[in-house]
């Protein structure tokens, strides 16, 4: 476990996430999947993820609407 690994904040340095634990896969090339949930007000935004603790990479991120509002509400979900 990568205990407070990551965390996503807005533009302003707000946390959104709180810091998100990881499990440890223990390869560097062995993924798995973790998703957090952030809402969002409408219009642009840039999510900045910060690393608050190291022993972890990404493959990728992804982002999909959640449910709800699909103006207010949109999912982060990482492959770490």
């Amino acid at each position: 476990m990568v205990a407070g690994a990551p965390h996503f904040s807005d533009a302003v340095g707000v946390n959104l996430t709180g810091a998100v634990d990881l499990s440890a896969t223990g390869d560097w090339q062995t993924w798995a999947t973790k998703a957090t949930h952030v809402v969002l007000p409408a219009g642009r935004q840039v999510l900045p993820l910060h690393q608050d603790t190291g022993g972890w990479n990404i493959h990728h991120l992804g982002f999909a609407a959640g449910s709800g509002s699909p103006s207010a509400t949109r999912t982060a979900g990482c492959l770490l």
